[in-house]
């Protein structure tokens, strides 16, 4: 091989390898899906912003819920937002996202604002991700859980804002 070629090859290796290995910083970074709510704190109970946003709730009898965004101010560009709440459903409405996705006993617990954990049911939810597809909108990821002791729904989303 000519000399003046493999010269080249080996000192990019060494160097890239150098650089590697001078990383001061051994933190992760975190994922999105780790980025932490910001948000007002104001509790909020107005139904149209929801039900615009996720129709097959239906025309819900009340609300409690929290927004704002994921992470800082200090990234350009875009922001995420996210919604978790509590809603109180028609009881039809309740038994026919039941009866339609068919939800069993939730793996995990809601990854909700504390406000909202005392809302949650003591028994344990229902999940499925069918459920979960079926309020998930364009722009919007959802995670839903139902109350199996009442009309409750559990509401976790994640989006872009329109």
């Amino acid at each position: 091989m000519n000399r003046r070629v493999h010269v080249p090859v080996v000192l990019a290796v060494v160097l890239l390898a150098a650089l590697g290995a001078c990383r001061s910083d051994p933190t992760p970074v975190p994922r999105p899906a780790e980025a932490t709510k910001q948000g007002s704190g104001q509790e909020r109970h107005d139904l149209a912003p929801l039900t615009r946003r996720f129709p097959r709730l239906g025309d819900p009898l009340g609300a409690t819920w929290y927004s704002g965004t994921l992470g800082g101010d200090r990234a350009p560009g875009p922001s995420t937002y996210w919604i978790d709440a509590v809603v109180e459903l028609e009881p039809a409405t309740a038994a026919a996202l039941q009866r339609e996705h068919a939800p069993a006993a939730a793996q995990e617990p809601p990854d909700v604002v504390d406000e909202l954990r005392p809302d949650l049911s003591a028994s344990g939810l229902l999940a499925s991700s069918s459920l979960s597809s079926a309020f998930s909108t364009p722009g919007f990821s959802a995670r839903v859980w139902l109350d199996p002791s009442g009309h409750r729904l559990v509401l976790s989303a994640r989006g872009q804002g329109d």
